[in-house]
């Protein structure tokens, strides 16, 4: 039997039809086609690089489950010399889910999530002051500056769906 990972693991005379390299094979692939690839350093914030390994590493599940969606029900186990398990796709899948699952808790640890909403506070905070003093500067009629309010706010909220 042939490998079914060419390009990614060692060739079968090599030991490519072990189950340990067709899972090695199956992470290569899944690391490369979500696009990770070693790059230069970046300067990069904590909680930046929590929520960038968070969409990687979702990117990764999603990749594994349309590659675990298409083995057939009878597909699912391979015969191993230490017995049944699953295949490889099936682990990465699992793999994945544990990896996003970490990330997600060392975000929700670390606050991430309540960092994000102060800063969507402080923006909105800037955006209302920076608003009210351009409508206050225009020098509006009573009817224009009664207006202003309603059309402003249509116009975030429009911003908001495109966004």
């Amino acid at each position: 039997m042939r490998t079914e990972h060419v390009g990614h693991g060692t060739c079968y005379l090599h030991g490519g039809c072990m189950p340990n390299h067709v899972l090695a094979a199956a992470r290569a692939e899944a690391h490369e086609s979500a696009a990770v690839f070693m790059g230069p350093a970046l300067d990069v914030e904590p909680h930046e690089a929590l929520l960038w390994c968070i969409r990687l590493a979702a990117g990764q599940v999603e990749y594994a489950q349309r590659k675990v969606a298409g083995i057939k029900d009878e597909e699912a186990f391979e015969e191993t010399v230490g017995g049944r398990q699953l295949t490889a796709w099936v682990r990465v899948q699992q793999e994945s889910m544990e990896r996003l699952a970490r990330f997600s808790k060392m975000a929700l640890d670390a606050g991430v999530e309540e960092r994000r909403v102060r800063l969507s506070e402080r923006f909105g905070e800037a955006i209302a002051s920076i608003l009210g003093g351009v409508l206050e500067d225009l020098g509006l009629s009573t009817d224009q500056q009664r207006r202003a309010p309603d059309i402003v706010q249509r116009a975030l909220l429009a911003m908001e769906r495109t966004v």
